[in-house]
């Protein structure tokens, strides 16, 4: 699995961590960079946003059932 790494806007290198993030919204987030080149050193802040979704399987799966704790165990002494 790929991890996302923003690139420096100042010597638009890929050598930057993600120090922590905001989470605004659900789909909108704010990451708080910093750039490890020993040349450059800049902090930045990244904006990003969820625009679409390509697909999902979230609608074809049944919801599960909420049920008590009492209807569980007389289900299980069956």
């Amino acid at each position: 699995m790929s991890t996302y790494k923003p690139m420096c806007p100042q010597c638009h290198g890929t050598q930057t961590i993600i120090r922590t993030s905001r989470r605004t919204t659900p789909t909108f987030q704010t990451l708080y960079c910093d750039c490890l080149n020993e040349h450059c050193m800049t902090r930045f802040v990244v904006e990003s946003a969820t625009t679409h979704i390509l697909h999902s399987l979230f609608e074809e799966k049944p919801l599960p059932i909420k049920t008590n704790k009492q209807e569980n165990q007389l289900t299980l002494n069956l």
